[in-house]
């Protein structure tokens, strides 16, 4: 009858310490968080052993056990996208473990490029600084394409060269189709009019007109060869002398 009631005191005492346990460990002012199952079924099993010795001797000392935990130690570290995990133990061998929560990306922007007339552009883009993950895709732009400008060609003239016709992008002032030089036509000359008759003291005057710019040039004609003409002059005769007839030209030429 003895031994049944001390095994009777044993197991209530065991039972008011899983209580106890269960309690603290539940407690969120205590340093005795949750940990794990196969910890606690540990400290529990080396409990109920040590104070089933200690009961059978006195069952004034039986004191629930606290945790004293140490230092966090990242187990896992968190990333942009991933949760990481830390632990800290107790004497005990009893483990709390918590939760890192995710680091979320570090947005870098990919700066975009307009298109030109003959590149392609880009739009912006999104890149995670740390993980290199693209948060958003640059898309290509199709190059634009030349704006094209008509250059009027310019005819030539008798003395000045012409342009032939050309193109050019009015964006990028690149030239599509260079302007090639058209030599001048060179004047086409009438047949020559005489302006002023020359003479035997006065040159003359031949002027040509050209047929496309009416331009005029001017030619001299050279002096007329001299061609003596003789004036007469009658000396008649006297009672002395004979008479005679004297040829005068002009030019000072004279005979008798």
């Amino acid at each position: 009858m003895k031994q049944t009631l001390k095994k009777m005191v044993v197991w209530l005492v065991l039972l008011s310490m899983i209580a106890t346990m269960f309690s603290s460990c539940n407690n969120p002012d205590s340093d005795n968080h949750t940990h794990s199952t196969l910890s606690s079924e540990t400290e529990t099993s080396s409990s109920t052993k040590d104070n089933s010795s200690s009961i059978e001797e006195s069952t004034s000392n039986t004191e629930p056990h606290k945790h004293g935990f140490g230092e966090w130690v990242v187990t896992k570290d968190a990333t942009c996208t991933s949760d990481g995990e830390q632990e800290r133990i107790c004497s005990c061998g009893g483990k709390e473990i918590q939760p890192i929560k995710a680091k979320g990306h570090v947005s870098l922007t990919i700066v975009g490029k307009e298109p030109t007339c003959i590149e392609q552009g880009v739009t912006e883009g999104q890149t995670c600084s740390v993980c290199q993950e693209v948060l958003k895709q640059s898309e290509s732009i199709p190059a634009k394409g030349h704006t094209v400008i008509i250059d009027k060609a310019i005819a030539p003239t008798c003395t000045k060269t012409g342009l032939s016709e050309g193109e050019h992008c009015s964006v990028c002032s690149e030239i599509l189709l260079k302007q090639e030089a058209v030599p001048a036509t060179g004047h086409v000359w009438s047949n020559p009019v005489i302006t002023k008759e020359p003479t035997e003291e006065v040159t003359g005057i031949r002027t040509y007109t050209c047929e496309n710019c009416k331009e005029m040039k001017m030619e001299t004609i050279p002096v007329l060869a001299h061609t003596h003409k003789y004036m007469t002059t009658v000396t008649k005769p006297t009672c002395t002398e004979k008479g005679y007839t004297t040829y005068s030209c002009k030019c000072g030429d004279t005979y008798v």
